[in-house]
């Protein structure tokens, strides 16, 4: 341009700049660019595929790879923290492979790009340039805090989870729970002690899943911890508190007495209390007896009472139903998982059934009256009578109790026999009545035959009857015909 000026000389190929050479130059200067030698086949520029534009990595080793170029025999990788280049190298090497690992430990944004070297040894253009960042490691948890409530001593919890992220990790995550606590990827199994987690390009978000194993009884806290190398460790604090499940029954026995065989006795019953159970109490009765939630129906050999927030309060009641004379004891057990049995002891006595009266046979005058019958009975019974003239009160009953029995007047001279009957599970009792015949002797003649007075009549006797006895041989025969008696 005419003027004396300094001007650097630049001798360079596309790839790199070669030297520099500060020289006076007085003329003006032109710039002819021509291929000189033999350059070879031209190459593209590598692609870079890790790590990945704009991604970001924790201190340390950091892995690069590149796309393979076909005639490329060598390449060059650029690392600089300038997007330009100029300067600020971190690393300049060149390489046969396609990848390699470098250390990078100061924090910030990094460029680099790759180069390839053609089979004359001219370098070629570079590649796509790629930013990453360097930043510390970090964890994180959410929720930080789960609790596990009771749990049954050497049961497991329901399963809790919590969220694990990171970034920038440059190692394995390790996952650690305290004593009595478990970790796993799922909910349903691989529960242990600890767990390592390897990240992806860096990166870490896992569902983490715990359950409180407790072998004692008593409160058990602690922190399930998450690490890694660089990392703050974080910390999910858990609680949880041991019980052992319990049954109670009160009273823990019952006595029936006497119950007549093949019926039932009236119910008793007991009280079931429950807590930190697990499963379902079943009661079950002994032979010979059954078991309700009522008094009054739905018995059975069984039941099933399922636990509200593992608490059972049910009133149990038990009858006791015997099929043969004897003494039948037994327990109406109260089982559930991870509990002793509370068991309820139960006794009855079978008897035959009864059924007897007293008197058996009754004499009585011929005048109107009334007697006691006394009945001794373990059943239900009832009477009947085999004659109008003997009535009775009460008509039926249960047990021991006194049948009064009324009769009439006899009208007769001659004694009457009657019965009192009480039947009742399949027994017949009796009472036999004898009335004596009245003092007057009754009607003294009885209408045999009807004749006409004007006409004369032949009869002969061949039966007759006053009341219920039979005319006998010399009984005198009276004959009137409406007004004379002869």
């Amino acid at each position: 341009n005419g003027s004396q000026d300094n001007y650097f000389v630049v001798y360079w190929n596309y790839a790199n700049l070669l030297s520099t050479q500060n020289i006076l130059y007085t003329q003006p200067w032109t710039l002819a660019i021509t291929q000189g030698g033999n350059s070879g086949t031209w190459l593209n520029g590598p692609n870079p595929t890790s790590p990945a534009n704009i991604s970001s990595s924790g201190p340390g080793s950091i892995y690069f790879a590149w796309q393979s170029i076909s005639g490329a025999n060598r390449y060059k990788l650029q690392v600089s923290t300038n997007q330009t280049f100029t300067n600020n190298y971190i690393y300049n090497v060149e390489l046969t492979s396609t990848s390699t690992a470098l250390t990078i430990s100061n924090l910030g944004q990094y460029y680099w790009r790759v180069a390839a070297r053609n089979s004359s040894g001219n370098w070629c253009q570079f590649g796509s340039t790629y930013s990453f960042t360097i930043a510390n490691p970090t964890l994180s948890v959410s929720p930080s805090s789960l609790s596990f409530g009771n749990v049954v001593v050497n049961t497991y919890s329901s399963p809790q989870s919590y969220t694990l992220t990171g970034s920038n990790l440059t190692g394995n995550v390790t996952v650690t729970a305290p004593s009595r606590y478990e970790v796993s990827l799922s909910s349903g199994s691989g529960y242990s002690s600890s767990l390592s987690i390897t990240p992806s390009s860096g990166s870490v978000n896992r569902t983490i899943y715990v359950r409180f194993n407790p072998n004692a009884n008593g409160t058990a806290s602690g922190n399930v911890s998450n690490a890694s190398t660089g990392a703050t460790t974080r910390n999910v604090a858990v609680s949880g508190n041991g019980v052992t499940p319990t049954l109670a029954v009160s009273p823990s026995s019952l006595s029936f007495g006497n119950v007549v065989v093949n019926t039932y006795s009236s119910p008793q019953s007991y009280a079931l209390t429950g807590s930190n159970l697990t499963g379902n109490v079943t009661v079950t009765a002994p032979d010979k007896y059954q078991v309700s939630f009522s008094s009054g129906s739905g018995y059975g050999s069984s039941l099933s009472i399922t636990p509200s927030s593992g608490n059972v309060s049910q009133t149990i009641y038990v009858r006791f139903n015997p099929i043969a004379p004897g003494t039948v004891p037994g327990n109406v057990s109260n089982a559930s998982t991870g509990v002793m049995t509370s068991n309820v002891a139960v006794s009855g006595t079978g008897v035959a059934q009864l059924l007897t009266i007293s008197p058996t046979s009754q004499n009585v005058a011929s005048t109107p009256g009334s007697f006691p019958i006394s009945v001794s009975s373990n059943i239900s019974w009832t009477v009947t009578s085999s004659h109008p003239w003997l009535t009775y009160s009460p008509s039926n009953g249960s047990n021991n109790a006194t049948i009064n029995v009324s009769y009439s007047a006899n009208p007769s001279a001659s004694p009457r026999t009657g019965t009192i009957t009480a039947t009742g599970g399949g027994i017949t009792v009796s009472c036999v009545i004898e009335q004596a015949g009245s003092a007057s002797g009754g009607p003294h003649f009885v209408k045999v035959w009807d004749g006409n007075g004007f006409q004369h009549m032949n009869f002969y006797v061949l039966t007759a009857s006053v009341g219920n006895n039979e005319l006998q041989q010399g009984d005198e025969i009276g004959i009137f015909d409406g007004q004379y008696c002869v």
